[in-house]
Formats: structure tokens, C-alpha cells, sequence
């Protein structure tokens, strides 16, 4: 199986619950998994929206959503928690900034964001090119993501 990181963890919970082993090879990224299921050199593998088009051409089979909603592209595709595991990835593009900044560039970073977020062709771009959702905005969010992350990473580590 070709692997990720959260995607890795994620699979690594999924097989420990069924008892099933997990042999996991390096990848470098969407295109180089996809070689992998489609020669036969891994059984499954975890990838982006690369898959749609192969999906599309019936290449392959996907056989579920990693995200915590079905994917609007694969409707008829169930979610890893649709499926009873109570597990899902998702990639979040983000803005960091070092600890300290003022608080008026803060907001004007927030505003910015904001504005981009709420215009339709950037929201159309995102959902139709990238096959991403865009999702609510802020440091409140993702305080809440890097908390909720923080506790799932060190129950898996015993922690």
C-alpha cells in the first residue's frame, strides 16, 4: 500500500481494528500510486484528486471516500465512516505567519482571506479544478483542527 502520512495513519487504524497487515512502500505522491494499483505493484492506495480521471476512464475502482463527506465527483462512493471507521483525511492549504505578528496585520490577512474565499470564481475554481472544498476560514478553525489532530496523534502514539 502506498502511503502518505495522514492518509498512512489513518489505514494503519483501519487495519489494526480488522486485524489485517499492512505491508506500506514510500510514494512520491499522486502520480507514482497510481502506477502502483495500476501495475499491480500495491493492492490500494491513498491519493487525491488525481484519481478522478481514472476513476472517469475506469482504470480504477475507488472504493472510498477518505473525506468526512462524499466526494460530489464519486456521489455513489461511500466515506471511510459511511463504511463503520470512524477515520478521515483531509488536506488543509494554510497561512502561517510567525508567533507575534501584530494584530493589524493579522486582520488584514484575515480580510484578505476572506474577500478570496468569497469570490465565486476563485470558490468555482477550487471545487471544479482542484476537487477541494473550501472550508471555513480563521484562526478559531484552526486552532480547533491542530487541537483535535494533537489528541488523535497521541492517543495512536499511547501518549
Amino acid at each position: 500500500m502506498f502511503q502518505g502520512s495522514d492518509d498512512r495513519d489513518a489505514l494503519k487504524r483501519i487495519a489494526e481494528k480488522e486485524g489485517v497487515k499492512l505491508s506500506l512502500m514510500p510514494s512520491t505522491g499522486g502520480p507514482s500510486i497510481i502506477a502502483a494499483v495500476m501495475g499491480g505493484h500495491a493492492d490500494i492506495g491513498h491519493t487525491g484528486a488525481i484519481l478522478f480521471d481514472y476513476v472517469a476512464s475506469k482504470k480504477i475502482k475507488c472504493i472510498a471516500a477518505s473525506t468526512p463527506v462524499r466526494l460530489t465527483e464519486l456521489p455513489d462512493v461511500p466515506t471511510l465512516r459511511e463504511q463503520g471507521w470512524d477515520e478521515s483525511v483531509e488536506m488543509y492549504v494554510v497561512l502561517a505567519a510567525p508567533k507575534g505578528l501584530p494584530e493589524e496585520v493579522r486582520q488584514r490577512l484575515t480580510n484578505v482571506v476572506a474577500t478570496v474565499q468569497a469570490n465565486k470564481e476563485f470558490t468555482s475554481f477550487v471545487t471544479g479544478k482542484l476537487h477541494m472544498r473550501v472550508v471555513p476560514t480563521g484562526s478559531e478553525e484552526a486552532q480547533k483542527y491542530m487541537q483535535t489532530a494533537s489528541e488523535r496523534f497521541a492517543k495512536q502514539n499511547g501518549k
